[in-house]
């Protein structure tokens, strides 16, 4: 068996420890998330304080607003955002995404002809049968794209369509007739 991968020796001792504690091979020695989240290198890390703070509000955030320290060495690489904050941006994609889909089929709409005002995340999810949804179109929240001619010859029988006199009673008259 191959042991399992070891923080570089330069990170911090806090670093290196947590580590050890999140790659354990045996299961029953592996801290649960709950006690990794008490760690203190999570709880008490200086170098990105935007982290532990997001941490331990992230069941209160409903709408994602979280910055965290820019490195200022020279010559580093950027760093990846921390995976919780991957985790939290993701699930509100994935609900952005389902509530689009239910405005869509609510409204009798087709797939991409929904926009849904990013401001206004909590409202939207809020909306989970018809009538919240018709409620969200009246008052602006859910928006229905406009569409899109691909062809001349349609363009042109939609201007024609506009511009010709409508003839009603000609239509009548041949019916009783």
């Amino acid at each position: 068996m191959s042991q399992p991968p070891q923080a570089p020796p330069t990170a911090s001792r806090e670093f290196r420890d947590f580590i050890n504690c999140c790659l354990q091979r045996d299961p029953s020695q592996r801290w649960p998330a709950g006690k990794l989240l008490n760690h203190p290198f999570i709880t008490h890390n200086t170098t990105t304080p935007g982290a532990a703070a997001a941490v331990n509000s992230s069941n209160q955030v409903h709408q994602p607003h979280c910055s965290l320290p820019t490195p200022l060495h020279q010559g580093s690489p950027p760093t990846p955002p921390p995976p919780f904050l991957i985790l939290l941006f993701g699930e509100l994609m994935v609900s952005l995404k389902l509530q689009k889909r239910l405005a869509a089929s609510v409204l009798k709409y087709g797939r991409g002809t929904i926009w849904l005002d990013p401001n206004e995340v909590n409202e939207i999810s809020m909306a989970n049968s018809r009538q919240p949804i018709r409620k969200l179109v009246k008052d602006g929240f859910v928006i229905r794209n406009p569409t899109k001619l691909h062809s001349r010859s349609r363009a042109r029988r939609m201007n024609d369509a506009d511009s010709r006199p409508v003839v009603v009673f000609s239509t009548m008259r041949a019916m009783f007739l």
